[in-house]
């Protein structure tokens, strides 16, 4: 485990970010290109795949599920995105 500032990191929680963050964005963004999806459409919707996701924590807590993993990849996806985002949206709005 590494820390991140007050967050402990464990190596499924860095898998899952990464996957969140880098690779599934650019999986919508292909597959949105390659259907003939372009402009203001393309960029929106990168844009809402490249979002992190605060809701998981909700349902954890609904469902009596691990709401502290939830809560530590909410928060560290929010964090990596600043970085992220404007990667995804360059690209989409290069292709755009």
């Amino acid at each position: 485990m590494s820390g991140f500032g007050e967050y402990s990191i464990s190596g499924k929680v860095c898998w899952a970010t990464a996957l969140r963050l880098f690779l599934l964005p650019f999986i919508a963004l292909g597959a949105m290109f390659f259907c003939g999806v372009r402009g203001t459409v393309l960029v929106t919707n990168t844009i809402a795949a490249a979002a992190p996701l605060p809701g998981t924590t909700m349902f954890a807590l609904k469902f009596h599920q691990d709401t502290e993993l939830s809560a530590q990849m909410v928060s560290i996806t929010t964090k990596g995105r600043d970085c992220m985002m404007p990667l995804v949206v360059g690209v989409a709005q290069f292709l755009a």
